[in-house]
């Protein structure tokens, strides 16, 4: 399955969706959140699948939102693009990993925040840039972040929006593991395919655990940064008189 520069292939048991759109850094607009919702909720309704690997064609894993792309108008309809597959992504009931190398900016670093282990190649950087823009990031990857690598270290990184490498993501617990960038691709396949291998109902209890204690007062918080999101956007639009 294809549509919208991105890729779904099932294969023994793994459901590997590419983001493969080279030419454009990997941007994501609301055709390709609309693709990664369907086949996440493909994968996800498929017993034959038993882990979802998410990686990205090209140098990078994602810059972030396209902007030119055509957006809803309305704001509210605008934000709810950000949440749709990335909210479906943290509630499948499959283990996801995701592999992501170069730029790792905006809507794709909160899309790599969706999932269960996250592989990062060495010479990769996260950024979340929104706060510099006058908006807030979306999906709940403020909170997330909190949970991740705790308040005082979150704050700085979406305050400042500056690249947190592949070292600092290490040390302060945001990705699972950071891989030569030569070797991203095939330790995510070989992780992928160990989970793969594993019966389907350990598969799912072991998601389970994990997503019960991540979680706890998750869909509280995606409410709350959802319509915070949805304020800090309708006032950027005013202030530029749209």
């Amino acid at each position: 399955m294809s549509g919208h520069g991105i890729v779904g292939i099932h294969e023994g048991g793994v459901a590997h969706l590419t983001i493969d759109r080279a030419e454009q850094k990997n941007t994501l607009g609301p055709d390709q959140f609309a693709a990664l919702l369907d086949l996440v909720r493909a994968a996800d309704a498929n017993d034959d699948v038993r882990v979802v690997l998410l990686t990205a064609a090209g140098k990078h894993f994602s810059t972030g939102a396209d902007t030119r792309a055509k957006w809803p108008v309305a704001e509210a309809a605008i934000v709810e693009e950000g949440h749709a597959e990335r909210q479906a992504l943290m509630q499948c009931s499959k283990p996801v990993v995701v592999a992501a190398q170069g730029a790792i900016i905006g809507a794709g670093a909160e899309l790599a925040l969706t999932a269960d282990i996250i592989l990062m190649g060495e010479g990769a950087f996260f950024s979340f840039p929104e706060m510099r823009m006058n908006t807030l990031t979306l999906a709940g990857t403020i909170g997330r972040l909190v949970s991740l690598v705790g308040r005082f270290a979150a704050a700085e990184i979406v305050a400042s929006g500056r690249k947190v490498g592949a070292d600092e993501a290490m040390r302060i617990g945001l990705v699972s593991r950071a891989v030569a960038d030569e070797n991203l691709a095939d330790a995510a396949h070989e992780l992928a395919t160990v989970l793969a291998s594993k019966p389907s109902a350990l598969s799912a209890d072991f998601k389970a655990l994990l997503r019960d204690a991540d979680m706890a007062n998750a869909i509280e918080r995606l409410d709350a940064e959802r319509a915070a999101s949805a304020r800090a956007f309708s006032a950027m639009m005013a202030a530029m008189g749209g």
